[in-house]
């Protein structure tokens, strides 16, 4: 084949290879607001894997003499690399709308072994899912084989030319290795969403979009360090046992326990009478889980985030606890927090056991069924329930109907204003119903096993949920309050408590764990930056980040609840008086005086430099 129409081909190929990159770089630049620079970075990354298809399919036309079997094998080749494509990107592109973060490669079975969940949450049957898939994988496999009977540049070869075209694109992997070995930091820097993936941990850590930047993490862990070396456990004798349960996704303001007009909450509500029970609602500093969990266990705002902090857990076990963390979903590599609590003595979630649902609570019933009876020793149980979840399991309970999935809400016209959606609101009723229903379930299955003779019974959340307030639903995508407001309740058992000074101040996410130990007269380590709610109060600017704004909320000023945030995409500017204004209607940053406006902006631009 002449030199020239070789070359003409293998552009050709070239430019069919290159659409999907292409098409997917606008959605990651220009819906998704990611940077401009992973263009170029992402644009080389993809010559690799075009290289290798391309070696692959002259071995086939080479050693493969039938012409029908060559085409057949080479549009398989080809049909597999443009499927890995398309769901990888698929993949990125639900990652950073959903969870703020390009997903890393250990995460990526979770992605599969959720789908059927995902696809009953988007209300789709499974037969129809499936039948969906297959369609695709179709429709890919006779695209290729039409292309490539067509434009197939290595069925025509010659022999001479057949090694020079391999000798070509071997020089080009081996080009492409040497570059990404040299550039693997700048690449991650640049946002390129493959390097993000295969070296999540590298550089800078994102926490569900939160950025841990190495250098910064290195000294505060150093800080971490000493306040572990310093640290002096408790000298009590006789140490309450710890049940802390998390909802991801949980809020108050549709829990009965909080005046909810239905009655969601029949157990919580049962122990609020019988129980000396304290309610409060704390203010989360961001809308997602893996953020959540680290603030509420490592009492840390995103400014303060390191990679090994000095945890509940770990504070707990310095006392002489037990630690057992038992929880659905994935926490192993979608939110990889187990590295965050220190030595554990019992590690489950969803990744953990063989189960049709990685999001089902019934895994964390069946693990409590099988613990041991209590044998005195203090322990810590801290459960994480999916069942308020939109991605939970379900298990056919509808008592509010009727209910349909908010995974994928309703169009709004982008003017903020509140979107009323029954079905969606039937549909999280129902979810915090069965978490209840699943809290009830392992208080028994404990009590009965001895561990609550003498116990403090924590229930929380990650983060709340928006269900069409300001035109948003679900949450990690905002910083309003509904996502950012969680429930805080505290179950003294076999023991008469200390009171909360909740009640006339704002407590804050990173507050619950200084409360927590302070509770149950254990030390709290040095560098937690919340205070216990058995202290006096004292005014506070707290940062808070999501997405693409981040602000504060400022109690400084008597008779006022400032919450300020700045859209770092749009430059926009919004204020907020809580104590007034709760459900965040009036912004009125056009008559906060400047100086005190400026004071924000400070305090947000310095705590957020990476963005």
């Amino acid at each position: 084949m002449p030199v020239p129409r070789l070359l003409r081909q293998i552009a050709i190929d070239l430019a069919f290879w290159y659409c999907l990159p292409c098409a997917f770089l606008i959605i990651y630049i220009a819906v998704l607001r990611q940077p401009q620079s992973a263009v170029i970075p992402h644009l080389w990354a993809m010559a690799l894997p075009f290289a290798v298809q391309g070696i692959v399919r002259l071995v086939v036309s080479r050693w493969v003499s039938h012409p029908r079997l060559r085409l057949l094998i080479a549009s398989l080749v080809l049909a597999l690399f443009v499927g890995a494509m398309l769901t990888y990107y698929a993949l990125a592109i639900i990652s950073v709308r959903f969870w703020g973060a390009i997903v890393a490669w250990q995460a990526i079975p979770t992605f599969f072994r959720q789908a059927p969940d995902i696809a009953a949450a988007a209300g789709l049957h499974p037969v129809v899912a499936g039948a969906a898939a297959l369609v695709l994988i179709a429709a890919v496999l006779v695209a290729s084989w039409v292309y490539l009977r067509r434009c197939d540049w290595t069925r025509d070869l010659g022999r001479s030319d057949w090694i020079k075209a391999i000798c070509v694109l071997a020089a080009g992997c081996a080009l492409w290795l040497e570059v990404a070995n040299a550039t693997e930091a700048p690449w991650i820097a640049l946002a390129e969403p493959i390097s993000m993936t295969i070296f999540p941990l590298a550089g800078t850590r994102n926490i569900e979009g939160h950025l841990v930047n190495d250098e910064k993490a290195q000294v505060l862990d150093e800080l971490e360090d000493r306040a572990r070396a310093n640290y002096v456990p408790s000298s009590g004798l006789l140490k309450k046992n710890l049940i802390l349960i998390v909802v991801d996704a949980l809020r108050p303001a549709n829990m009965s326990l909080y005046s909810y007009e239905r009655h969601t909450t029949p157990y919580l509500d049962e122990l609020s009478r019988t129980h000396s029970v304290r309610k409060f609602v704390a203010h989360a500093p961001c809308s997602d889980t893996g953020c959540g969990l680290i603030s509420l266990t490592g009492s840390k705002l995103p400014g303060d985030f390191s990679f090994h902090p000095f945890s509940l857990h770990e504070a707990l076990r310095r006392n002489g606890y037990r630690i057992h963390v038992i929880q659905s979903g994935d926490h192993t590599f979608f939110h990889p927090m187990r590295g965050y609590y220190g030595e554990l003595d019992t590690w489950l979630d969803g990744n953990s056991v063989r189960t049709n649902s990685i999001d089902d609570d019934q895994l964390i019933v069946d693990k409590v069924a099988a613990m041991p009876e209590w044998d005195g020793t203090p322990a810590m149980f801290h459960f994480h329930l999916m069942s308020a979840h939109v991605t939970r399991k379900d298990n056919g309970r509808r008592v509010f109907a009727p209910a349909s999935s908010y995974l994928f809400p309703p169009q709004t016209d982008g003017s903020g204003a509140d979107v009323i959606v029954p079905t969606a609101t039937n549909y999280y009723d129902n979810g915090v119903l069965d978490a209840d229903h699943v809290i009830e379930t392992l208080i028994k299955q404990l009590k009965q096993k001895g561990y609550l003779q003498r116990a403090l019974i924590v229930v929380t959340a990650d983060h709340g949920e928006a269900l069409g307030e300001h035109g948003m639903f679900a949450h990690a995508n905002s910083v309003y309050e509904e996502v950012l407001k969680v429930p805080v309740v505290f179950v003294a058992n076999g023991y008469e408590p200390e009171g909360f000074v909740a009640a006339t101040a704002f407590p804050l996410q990173i507050d619950i764990a200084p409360t927590i130990l302070s509770e149950l007269e254990i030390p709290c380590p040095t560098t937690w930056k919340g205070r216990p709610l058995q202290a006096p109060y004292e005014p506070f600017v707290a940062y808070f980040e999501e997405r693409d704004s981040a602000g504060v909320i400022d109690t400084r000023h008597p008779g006022r609840q400032w919450k300020y945030w700045l859209n770092f995409a749009s430059g926009d500017e919004f204020v907020f008086d809580l104590g007034t204004d709760p459900h965040e209607a009036h912004n009125v940053v056009k008559s906060v005086p400047e100086a005190l406006l400026s004071d924000w902006r400070r305090r947000v631009v310095y705590t957020r430099p990476s963005r």
